[in-house]
């Protein structure tokens, strides 16, 4: 685990073989995706074994999109860390970031930076239905949630869900209520209270971190 800018990630480290290499010699850009999912698996055996039992049952973590932004190379033999943190919490889903490092004699250099969406589900014969994310998996993300140890932040608990955050069957991966939980807890003048129902997305438009957020109150 290590703190960059602040985020406590969980790391998964990997050397580089030549079967992960294209004819040209650097790494095939599909890895960088298997590796996502391996570092999502290593942290659910260390940190919520639990939840490894539950889907042998019938309880599914269904990925409903990654990507990754590539900012240089790989080569055979280069030791790449991954680097896991919690990035936004929605309903019944849950978003990963990734950060790719290269470890280098004296430096470490950023490599890729990638993102996946992933929504719990639970198998009722042959349908998929949204399920609450099991607790022992919402503890262990709490350990890699960056904006826990943001001084000064809006003190907000992440974990509560209103009525208004249970997800329905017309809408089992959340697409219509799509919140950053992780990017709104940084916004001071966020008012967080049992009439505030939110009903729109916040999306991170660039670098920059422009916002668009929609919200609705009742009365």
């Amino acid at each position: 685990m290590r703190g960059k800018n602040g985020i406590r990630a969980y790391e998964y480290r990997h050397v580089v073989g030549f079967e992960e290499t294209n004819l040209v010699g650097n790494v095939y850009y599909v890895n960088h995706l298997r590796w996502q999912g391996r570092c999502r698996e290593l942290f659910l055996r260390d940190h919520a074994p639990e939840v490894l039992a539950a889907l042998e049952d019938d309880l599914a973590l269904v990925t409903v999109s990654v990507h990754c932004d590539y900012l240089a190379e790989l080569r055979a033999f280069d030791e790449v860390v991954v680097c896991m943190h919690l990035a936004g919490l929605a309903q019944n889903r849950m978003t990963l970031g990734f950060a790719y490092r290269r470890l280098d004699a004296e430096a470490e250099t950023l490599i890729a930076r990638g993102e996946q969406v992933v929504a719990c589900m639970r198998r009722e014969g042959e349908r998929l239905v949204p399920t609450p994310i099991p607790e022992t998996l919402r503890e262990a993300l709490r350990l890699y949630d960056p904006v826990m140890a943001v001084p000064g932040g809006v003190q907000l608990d992440p974990w509560h869900r209103g009525p208004e955050n249970i997800a329905d069957s017309s809408d089992p991966y959340g697409t219509r209520q799509q919140l950053n939980l992780g990017l709104i807890r940084n916004l001071d003048d966020y008012l967080y209270n049992a009439q505030t129902k939110v009903c729109g997305y916040l999306k991170i438009q660039d670098v920059a971190a422009s916002f668009s957020l929609r919200f609705s109150t009742t009365d």
